[in-house]
């Protein structure tokens, strides 16, 4: 819901609200779904708690019956009083505990984030030049990357040279490591090697000095409400005004003017 309302001006100039209606109505069924299988399910557990201090209370009436003269009558009154209390109490702390465990959930989030392992500074200790980088070449070193919880790295060996102005793509299939030299070039992972830029080893750089010196463009389409005129900020600080039709004539979009967005 919050990605499709923050989408609804691309949405409505597509003309795509059919087929997100469906989508959403496809998410409603599995959600509707699954509350029923829960609730079901909790009418099941305590019909089978149910039986089972009915078992308790059959167990303890026969102990009484079988034994009679061991147990005197006021106490074997109070006995099967218990008893029959035991059933709600049963249920109830059952209930509780599941509820327990799934409100933890949270917590346990938490817990799991707390212990992941923090980054880099973000301002080093060497500070690289205020023009750094004039001519963009990057050069790659022996880089190796392994994520977590895997035994085989996803880079391996990698060694390359992208010169200032190059355009270089990447083909493979998913999984072979296209994200990861990325990732490797923001240090959002670290890797072994060396990666450079313009000769300065993005390691000995801090995080702030090194992102803000690069910029990424996402796999996610966008547009701005205001499309005709927005204010913006750029990777160094500077605030652009006046952006119009005309860029978005270059990738095609131009026909959507007339259409609208919002």
């Amino acid at each position: 819901m919050s990605t499709t309302l923050s989408g609804l001006a691309t949405i409505r100039a597509f003309g795509t609200q059919n087929m997100f209606m469906n989508q959403y109505y496809r998410y409603q069924n599995d959600h509707t779904s699954t509350y029923f299988m829960c609730f079901n399910s909790s009418r099941a557990l305590g019909i089978v708690m149910d039986y089972l201090c009915l078992l308790y209370i059959l167990c303890v009436a026969l102990f009484l019956m079988l034994f009679p003269e061991g147990v005197p009558g006021g106490s074997a009154g109070l006995a099967l009083s218990m008893a029959l209390g035991v059933t709600g109490m049963t249920q109830w702390g059952v209930r509780q505990s599941a509820e327990v465990e799934n409100q933890m959930t949270s917590v346990e989030r938490i817990v799991e984030y707390s212990r992941l392992e923090s980054e880099a500074p973000l301002e080093g200790l060497r500070k690289p030049p205020p023009e750094w980088p004039t001519e963009g070449c990057i050069e790659l070193r022996g880089v190796y990357m392994t994520y977590e919880n895997s035994l085989k790295p996803t880079l391996i060996d990698l060694n390359c040279v992208i010169r200032g102005g190059e355009r270089v793509g990447i083909v493979g299939r998913t999984g072979a490591g296209k994200s990861s030299v990325v990732a490797a070039l923001f240090r959002m992972r670290e890797c072994e090697g060396q990666v450079l830029i313009d000769g300065v080893d993005t390691k000995s750089v801090g995080l702030h000095d090194l992102r803000r010196k690069m910029s990424i463009i996402p796999q996610e389409p966008m547009a701005f409400l205001i499309p005709t005129q927005f204010r913006g900020p750029v990777p160094n600080g500077i605030y652009v005004y006046g952006v119009n039709w005309s860029l978005f004539s270059g990738i095609n979009l131009s026909g959507s003017q007339t259409s609208g967005f919002g």
